[in-house]
This record gives structure tokens, sequence and C-alpha cells, in this order.
């Protein structure tokens, strides 16, 4: 009874369906439960914050959803609304308190992944809300060597002090040497 309830859970958080989600969360699905028929085992969070149904994010938020779960590549909710340069949603999840640092399997967090797809809006926003540009992946790349565009480097160089300049020379002598 319970796997059915958290599959409507998740179907209805795929598709943005907030009254499904509410009714699901009512009977007693696990809001947290991720998807067990997936390989990558999202959480209902992640369904709707991959598809940027913000509303049905704050209705999982409102229901008591972890903000920080991960899918099992280590991406967040934040990360996958990011990447998917989902701005209501990113929005959504940094006002109601995800961690903005958090690091998927590859070491990126958030910003990274925004960087990568050349996401500039999704970029400002993480970084007018605090996320640190110094972090460096496994492989020894920063958020600023990730930036596809011009303009995403030039809002990061904003940002980046001395040592983020010292720092990012050194990852970039190492992954050279490597």
């Amino acid at each position: 009874m319970k796997s059915a309830l958290n599959e409507k859970l998740l179907s209805a958080s795929a598709d943005g369906d907030i009254e499904g989600i509410l009714t699901a969360v009512k009977e007693g699905a696990d809001i947290n439960g991720p998807d067990a028929s997936s390989p990558y085992k999202y959480t209902p969070l992640i369904m709707a914050s991959r598809s940027g149904y913000a509303e049905a994010v704050k209705a999982l938020i409102i229901s008591k959803a972890d903000l920080n779960l991960t899918d099992s590549k280590g991406y967040t909710a934040l990360m996958n609304a990011a990447w998917f340069g989902k701005l209501d949603t990113v929005r959504v999840l940094i006002d109601s308190g995800a961690r903005l640092d958090a690091v998927n399997a590859d070491g990126n967090t958030a910003l990274m992944e925004a960087c990568v797809m050349g996401h500039y809006e999704a970029v400002s926003m993480l970084l007018k809300a605090g996320a640190d540009i110094s972090r460096i992946n496994r492989t020894g790349h920063s958020a600023y060597d990730l930036a596809k565009t011009k303009e995403i480097r030039s809002a990061i160089n904003k940002k980046m002090n001395l040592l983020n300049h010292i720092w990012f020379a050194i990852a970039r002598m190492i992954r050279k040497g490597s």
C-alpha cells in the first residue's frame, strides 16, 4: 500500500500536480521516498525541481521534504534546478534554505552545474545568495573554469579576491601537471 502511495507522490511531483502531491502526503506517502524503479533514485522534490515546478516544490517543502537529499549521483534538488536553468525553482529552494555548496559525486556544486550549462541568471542568483566560488571539483576545476560564457566568468570574477586567484592558479598548475 505504501509503495503505491509513494508512486502516486512521485508521479504527482513529476507532473507538478499540487493537489496530487498534497493528497498523497495526506494519505501517508513518504515525502522523501526515492523512485525505487529508477537507477537515479530521484526524490519527489528532485523530480519537481528538475521540471521546474516551483509551486509543486513549495508544496513538497511545506509538507516537510528534505531540501538536501540527493539522488544516486549526489545531485540535490537545487543542483537539478540550477542544471536545468529553472529559475523560479532555484529561487524557491534558495529562499527555503537549501544548502548552496553541497557537492555531488563529481564534486560539483549547484553553482558549478549552472556554470557548466551556461545559465547566467541561475549563476547570478546563487552568487547573490552566497554560493562559495572557491570550491574545486574532483577534476580540479572551479565554477570559473567551468563557466560557458564570458558573462558568467565576469560575474564570478567580480566576487573573487586575491586568495581565490592564487587558489585557482594553483589548481590549474596541478591539473596541467597531471
